[in-house]
């Protein structure tokens, strides 16, 4: 097996430098490390020199001019990679000694199209403590998203997996759709086809990350822009046309707390959340539009 690991970054060079530190110390060592940073970037294109002296021509970097929408820079990384095993990981994250060896052995099992594990989340270099949960990686039938990677205690099968920590067999991995806006929630355009094919998806809470975390919440109401859209234009694309209209309800009546609706944004009022109504308009109109984007395109 041939590893490739895509890592995105955006004027984080003590971050990235970081995350390429805990790779050096891998007991596997990748084939190769593709970093994607904004061209205009100087000071992480110094840092990503200075590591390419060390490690060599595994280290590639990529500058892009656009790093807005998350799927197009990824797809920069996928076409140029050659692994047969495609790893992910954030910026701000740091992989265990033995994260790719515990990978690699799941992958010795040609059923597994897709493996990852937890995210220790960590704030200003405190651990974050959270209850663990056997319910992780689902897409229940009415639309909740579960994630819970960050909580996960068991060795299960799963429906999706998180993007800070993550690997796919690349006869899994097409272009992401680059339709999805911002940062988030472009895994689940991978793991959707995924789940139709019958493969496998493995969650293994001992596949390790630390993540540091600058915040542990997205401060800008953006972000809940982005979850709306993204889920409900996934919905839209992936979905046949009757199994959308649950889904596509509650997110629109309930939501998550990504991206709240109606029903739970007076309970995010009541906890005293003062950015709670700036979040619920941007979630909704997130939604709004990626529903009306996908029919007035005639996508299919």
């Amino acid at each position: 097996m041939k590893f490739s690991i895509i890592i995105p970054t955006y004027k984080n060079p003590e971050k990235i430098k970081t995350c390429l530190s805990g790779l050096d110390e891998q007991t596997q060592k990748a084939d190769e490390t593709i970093i994607l940073y904004y061209s205009a970037d100087r000071e992480t294109k110094q840092v990503l020199s200075e590591e390419r002296k060390k490690t060599g021509a595994t280290l590639i970097p990529i500058p892009l001019k656009q790093m807005s929408r998350m799927p197009a820079v990824l797809n920069a990384g996928i076409r140029r990679s050659s692994g047969n095993i495609i790893c992910f990981l954030d910026e701000d994250v740091v992989p265990e000694r033995k994260w790719l060896s515990k990978l690699a052995e799941h992958f010795a099992n040609p059923d597994i199209a897709a493996c990852g594990g937890k995210d220790i989340i960590t704030f200003k270099e405190r651990k974050k403590e959270f209850q663990g949960t056997d319910e992780v990686g689902i897409l229940k039938w009415k639309g909740y998203i579960v994630g819970n990677q960050h909580r996960g205690t068991k060795n299960r099968q799963v429906m999706f997996l998180k993007g800070c920590n993550m690997a796919i067999r690349r006869q899994h991995l097409r272009q992401l759709d680059e339709n999805l806006i911002g940062r988030v929630r472009w895994e689940q355009d991978i793991f959707f086809p995924i789940a139709k094919s019958g493969t496998k998806v493995i969650y293994d809470p001992e596949i390790i990350v630390e993540h540091r975390k600058n915040s542990v919440m997205y401060p800008d109401p953006i972000f809940a822009y982005w979850y709306g859209h993204n889920t409900a234009y996934l919905f839209m694309k992936h979905l046949k046309r009757m199994d959308r209209i649950l889904p596509l309800l509650f997110y629109w009546l309930i939501g998550d707390v990504s991206a709240p609706g109606f029903l739970r944004f007076p309970i995010s009022i009541l906890r005293g959340n003062e950015n709670s109504l700036w979040y619920f308009a941007a979630s909704q109109i997130g939604k709004i539009k990626a529903v009306l984007f996908y029919l007035m395109n005639g996508l299919k």
